[in-house]
């Protein structure tokens, strides 16, 4: 699957998938060769049986995997549940807090976001000075959290469609900002 050859590795994965549907890694693998391939609800179903495993408890990059997807499917309900049962796992994620942050902005919940903001920023070690009155002090937040994420270009990109939804947000939601 390396080399890229989905469909022939998603055929050998779908096999053992369909004889044993309590093998971990392999519904993994699936579903991420259904992810590969654009097919999201296979994927999906793939996910779906895997978390639904013990091992799934201690490993929080399906919950995040499954979470992306619910975000590709417009699913930032669904996404935001996935994305914090990868915090439960593993609280200090930094891509599940910041992915958490898209989908909590996707469903216009302020709160939420700003509440995972101070959780990215405690986790970079700093923390807010300020109370969020506006859309203005949200993408200042989220530019203080950029400006330490350093030379992950994945966090980055995160962070940078944030403050791109931020206007957004402001347009849709005409919300009493308080922290």
């Amino acid at each position: 699957m390396e080399a890229g050859d989905y469909p022939e590795a998603l055929e050998a994965l779908r096999k053992a998938a369909k004889l044993d549907r309590s093998d971990y890694p392999v519904l993994l693998g699936t579903a991420r060769a259904y992810t590969k391939l654009g097919r999201f609800k296979q994927a999906v179903e793939y996910y779906s049986a895997a978390i639904e495993l013990p091992e799934a408890a201690s490993d929080c990059e399906p919950w995040i995997e499954l979470g992306d997807l619910c975000l590709a499917l417009d699913r930032p309900d669904e996404a935001g549940l996935f994305y914090n049962r990868a915090l439960q796992i593993e609280p200090g994620k930094m891509p599940a807090i910041l992915k958490a942050c898209e989908a909590e902005l996707l469903r216009g919940s302020i709160e939420d976001f700003v509440r995972l903001c101070d959780t990215a920023l405690k986790q970079l070690g700093l923390s807010r000075d300020r109370v969020v009155n506006s859309i203005n002090d949200l993408a200042g937040i989220l530019l203080e959290i950029k400006g330490k994420l350093g030379g992950s270009e994945e966090l980055t990109a995160i962070v940078s469609r944030l403050v791109k939804l931020l206007p957004n947000i402001g347009q849709k939601h005409d919300t009493a900002f308080h922290a």
